[in-house]
Order: C-alpha cells, then structure tokens, then sequence
C-alpha cells in the first residue's frame, strides 16, 4: 500500500464558492523549500515501511500553481529510484482550467487521478445556459484521457436535492467513451 501525501500547493482559487470549506482565499502559495521538504519525509517514510509514494496536488486550485505542481512533479519522480515503485499522481480540481492544461496532463504518464469538483459552478453564480458547457468541457477532458488517467466527477454542494439530477439530464454522461 503507498503512502499518501496530499501537498495543497495554495490557498488561491479562481472561484469563490460560499460553501467551501476552505474559507477565505488568499494569493499564497507553498514554497518550493516547503514542498520539497514534505516530499522528502514522505520519501523517508516511504522508503522505511518498503512502500512507494501516492501524490496529491489541492488546494484552493493547485492548476493556479501549475509551475509549481511540474517542479512537484520533477522531484518526486526524479527520486522514484529511492522508492520500492514509481511513485504516483493525482489531481483535485475545479476543472475550470482544464481545457487549457489538457495535453500537458494527458502526456503526464505518472498521473493516475484527476478529480474534477463539479459542484463550483453554480456555486459561483455561473448562469444556467453556461453550466451545460462547463460541464460539457470537463467530460471531453475525460473522454480524451481514455481512462488515463482515470477522472472521477464530484458533484457534493447541492442544497436542492435535485442537482445531480438536473446535471444528467442536462448532459451525456460517459464512461469508457460509452454512453449511458
């Protein structure tokens, strides 16, 4: 079993969800020192139990710091050879900024999860025409992954029981490049 390690790169998000757990965001951001740190105690720790290294980059939005997620991302698998297995990754995200990093994170071997939040629309205002192609562009994220990595959809704000609902039949949703 590998250790986990869940590195929230900021605090920072491009969203302001009233509901979110985080409270009030701030532009700060990890530093590079305290990041590589981290890493290399979950390396240690690692290394001690004969276990590799699963990596979680959060935040806030931690695509907000995608410079620093490509140095996390550098480091870690710059020191696999120290670990029992290659380590992995994993992303949480607003899925907001996806559309733009879609080639770069399909072509990131290692990363083996990208959870999409699809709850923070609506919890931002967006209008009802707009939420269909949000939504619309996070599925084709993960319709061009073709299971790698693997994308999981959240969709946990709702206070009308009927979010999930209105969603489904707002959109196709698609698994395997299936419909159903």
């Amino acid at each position: 079993m590998p250790l986990t390690l869940t590195l929230c790169l900021t605090q920072d998000c491009n969203l302001r969800c009233r509901y979110c757990y985080a409270g009030r965001k701030q532009k700060r951001a990890m530093s590079r020192e305290t990041a590589e740190r981290a890493m290399d105690i979950g390396i240690a720790e690692a290394r001690q139990r004969g276990e590799s290294v699963d990596l979680s980059f959060f935040g806030g939005e931690p695509l907000l710091e995608w410079e620093l997620l490509q140095h996390c991302h550098a480091y870690l698998t710059e020191r696999a050879g120290e670990l029992v297995t290659p380590p992995r990754f994993g992303i949480t995200t607003n899925g907001t900024l996806l559309e733009e990093m879609s080639e770069t994170l399909r072509g990131a071997g290692a990363l083996q999860r990208v959870n999409v939040s699809l709850h923070s629309f609506e919890g931002n205002g967006g209008k009802r025409e707009n939420l269909k192609e949000y939504v619309q562009k996070c599925i084709a994220f993960a319709k061009s992954c073709a299971g790698r990595p693997l994308v999981c959809f959240r969709l946990w704000n709702a206070n009308r029981a009927n979010e999930a609902e209105r969603l489904n039949t707002d959109v196709e949703i698609c698994r395997d490049g299936r419909r159903y």
